[in-house]
């Protein structure tokens, strides 16, 4: 080794030496040693590899990036392999897009320095959807024609099911259903009505609705006789001469309805009713056979109309006949009717509920006596007021006639009309002891209609008399509003 060092120490020399001497020889530097390599990227892992996510699905990828000391921060760019299969946005969140695998990479950049990092996503494919059961609400339904129901499905499933049903009918005529589940009644019978699942899959599932329609058993009524019940007993009306109290008979099916009352009209006015008392039981099924009700009908009533006492019926051709309610209808029933000759004859009341006539007396204190009998006599003018007169012939009274037992001279006034009431009075004056007015007997005689002497009615009762007791007086001031009281 030391010899060969010698050996090139000298013929360095004598290089240098030549070149010294003048001679033409070109001499070349060796190149100078390479730059330090530049700090950069070591190695890039991409996380997590080999994860499962559904299509639609996403996974968030991360990028860990090793480098040499003093190297810049490294910047990262996301890719994908397969499109088709994942996307990858610019933060590294993959979104699957179909069934199968694919590569993302990452890229890591710090200066002129690269490096990349591969991580495998693998997109499932998207299970089947499974129903695995229908529901329906109402399970069942009864109705009647032309009502309707609305009914609601719900389904079971796994899977990407939209949850969807059909409806059908299975009999349309007895009961039929829309897409959206309204049931609607059409005739009596059984139907079904089905709610089937929609999703294609496996095998569909489906639900089922039992309908019953039910025609409704009607409720009638029907009048069975008329009759007088005098003493108790029963004898049939004279249909020509009906007057007084009379007893109405009334054949009355309920159906299966719920009954709420019966009205006897005598040509549309209500003159009698009968209410029905709440089922003891829920209605249900049609009545087993009619029933029979009789009901006791005043045909002589009178209401009050501005004061007065005026006829509900006047008498001349009428038709009865029966008017049924059911509970929750506010039309009735009708039945047949039963023409009549109403008779009724007029009549005379107080005006008030069996009260006193009024009576006024002029300078009677000082001229008055009792008899032996217990009669008092007054030497004076006396005036009476507050008789009602009824005409139930729809005629106005022309003229009355008032009496007492000594005939003192006397003078009467009839004022008003039938539909509105008819008012008597009248005056006595009796100038001596002897001609005084007595009210032991009878002060008003009779009233006459149309030509004299044919009198109407007879009163011979000297206070608060009346041919229509108050029990007969229904109604007050209004002689369209219903009844109030029988």
């Amino acid at each position: 080794m030391r010899k060969l060092y010698r050996s090139l120490l000298w013929t360095g020399f004598l290089a240098i030496g030549v070149a010294a001497c003048g001679d033409d020889v070109t001499v070349t530097n060796p190149p100078p040693p390479p730059p330090a390599p530049e700090p950069g990227i070591r190695s890039v892992t991409v996380a997590p590899d080999g994860a499962h996510i559904a299509v639609g699905g996403t996974v968030q990828m991360t990028a860990a990036v090793t480098t040499d000391p003093g190297a810049a921060t490294p910047t990262i760019t996301w890719s994908s392999g397969s499109a088709a299969r994942a996307t990858v946005s610019g933060s590294g969140l993959v979104t699957g897009v179909s069934a199968g695998s694919a590569a993302i990479k990452a890229t890591a950049t710090s200066g002129t320095s690269t490096g990349e990092g591969v991580a495998t996503v693998i997109v499932d494919a998207p299970a089947a959807c499974l129903v695995t059961g229908v529901t329906a609400t109402p399970a069942t339904a009864t109705l009647v024609p032309t009502q309707t129901v609305q009914a609601t499905a719900s389904v079971n499933f796994t899977g990407p099911c939209t949850g969807n049903v059909t409806w059908a009918s299975l009999s349309p005529a007895i009961a039929s259903v829309s897409a959206t589940g309204l049931i609607t009644a059409n005739a009596g019978g059984n139907a079904v009505i089905t709610a089937t699942s929609a999703d294609a899959g496996f095998a569909s599932k489906s639900a089922a609705i039992a309908v019953t329609v039910v025609v409704p058993d009607p409720a009638t009524v029907s009048i069975e006789k008329v009759e007088y019940n005098p003493g108790g007993g029963s004898v049939p009306v004279m249909l020509t001469n009906v007057f007084g109290q009379i007893e109405v008979t009334a054949n009355v099916d309920k159906g299966d309805k719920v009954l709420d009352r019966l009205d006897v009209t005598i040509d549309g006015q209500v003159v009698a009713t009968q209410v029905y008392p709440p089922p003891a039981a829920p209605a249900g099924g049609p009545s087993l056979a009619p029933v029979q009700n009789t009901i006791s009908v005043n045909t002589a009533q009178v209401r009050k109309v501005g004061g007065l006492f005026v006829p509900v019926v006047f008498n001349g051709n009428a038709n009865i006949g029966l008017n049924l309610y059911i509970v929750g209808s506010a039309a009735p029933i009708a039945s047949n009717t039963v023409p009549v000759v109403m008779n009724n004859p007029d009549a005379v009341t107080t005006n008030g509920a069996n009260g006193p006539i009024a009576v006024a007396l002029a300078n009677a204190a000082a001229n008055s006596f009792t008899d032996g009998g217990g009669t008092t006599w007054w030497q004076s003018h006396v005036n009476w007021s507050g008789v009602n007169y009824m005409a139930f012939g729809g005629v106005n009274p022309t003229s009355v006639s008032a009496g007492n037992t000594l005939g003192c001279a006397n003078g009467n006034t009839v004022a008003g009309t039938p539909t509105g009431g008819i008012s008597v009075t009248g005056t006595w004056t009796c100038t001596g002891l002897e001609g005084a007015v007595g009210f032991a007997g009878p002060f008003l005689a009779a009233i006459t209609v149309g030509a004299p002497p044919a009198p109407e009615v007879t009163v011979t009762a000297p206070t608060g008399w009346s041919r229509v007791s108050t029990a007969f007086v229904v109604g007050d001031d209004n002689l369209g509003a219903p009844a109030d009281a029988r």
